[in-house]
């Protein structure tokens, strides 16, 4: 974890950057006792599997078989297994000498979004007496023999119990940069990752060219034409639209049909309908007619 230190902390001549460790050290932001959550027992590990009733709940909530249950080699277990899985659907279920529950899936076999669903219903599952430190999406494609682990892992950590040095830096509006996993192994808790950040920005770029796509027919529309489709989808007619809007009722069916030929839609009822689906909202809005 990296972060700039901030003038307050005694280096306000030149750009320091530190580790939590050297920072803990200067003692600028209280006392000692307030910058970790220790925990009071240690996160449990499982070298003989986990219970029986754990992975028969972890069953019933997400629809799926599970075999393994043991301490093993990420590798390893997936050569052991992996063919069963594909044949079979069951989840491949593991730990290590960490406190982790993994759970393996060939993408091809189980889509990653219900991967992803199954192990956030692990997450909530496992809560003391059983709440491992993580639950890691573990997916991996390729046949038997040649089982190749992906890059889509995701990694589920328990909540911080109490206030951390990441929650100390934010009220001190101290910028939090993680490297790697870190934004996962703090549950996401005042940090993100650059690789999160990077991800996220993309989704956001991707949503916003779905968006620009969706409405590109609409920026054709003039403003008189934007506002009797809105007039259109407050469920106006042409009487209507013409006679608050002053102009003749011959003239409105003129917008209405220019409106209709740039959405490319063959009826009123169809542009309704297409402004709705996109999300549309005029730009333009008509003053209020006398009454």
């Amino acid at each position: 974890m990296i972060f700039k230190l901030p003038q307050w902390a005694g280096y306000k001549d030149r750009a320091t950057y530190g580790i939590a460790d050297a920072f803990f050290r200067m003692g600028n932001l209280g006392e000692s006792k307030k910058w970790f959550t220790v925990l009071k027992e240690a996160f449990p590990t499982y070298p003989r599997g986990f219970p029986a009733e754990v992975i028969a709940q972890f069953a019933a909530i997400t629809g799926r078989g599970v075999v393994g249950n043991k301490a093993a080699s990420g590798t390893a277990i997936l050569d052991e297994l992996g063919q069963h899985h594909v044949m079979t659907g069951d989840w491949i279920v593991y730990t290590s000498a960490d406190s982790v529950f993994q759970v393996a899936a060939h993408e091809g076999v189980v889509p990653l979004s219900e991967l992803y669903q199954a192990c956030d219903k692990a997450r909530a599952m496992l809560q003391p007496p059983h709440g491992v430190s993580r639950v890691i999406a573990r997916p991996f494609v390729g046949q038997e023999g040649a089982w190749v682990r992906t890059q889509n892992r995701r990694d589920l950590s328990l909540a911080p119990p109490g206030p951390t040095l990441l929650d100390l830096l934010r009220d001190k509006h101290v910028p939090r940069v993680g490297v790697g996993k870190v934004d996962d192994l703090f549950a996401g808790r005042n940090i993100l990752s650059v690789g999160t950040r990077e991800m996220l920005m993309s989704e956001l770029r991707a949503h916003r060219a779905q968006e620009g796509e969706r409405l590109a027919p609409f920026s054709r529309l003039t403003v008189r034409e934007c506002e009797v489709l809105q007039d259109l989808i407050e469920g106006k007619n042409a009487d209507r639209i013409a006679t608050e809007s002053f102009v003749s009722v011959a003239t409105v069916r003129s917008h209405i049909k220019s409106l209709l030929a740039k959405l490319g839609v063959n009826s009123q009822l169809a542009a309704v309908a297409a402004a709705q689906r996109a999300g549309w909202i005029s730009p333009h809005t008509r003053p209020d007619s006398p009454s």
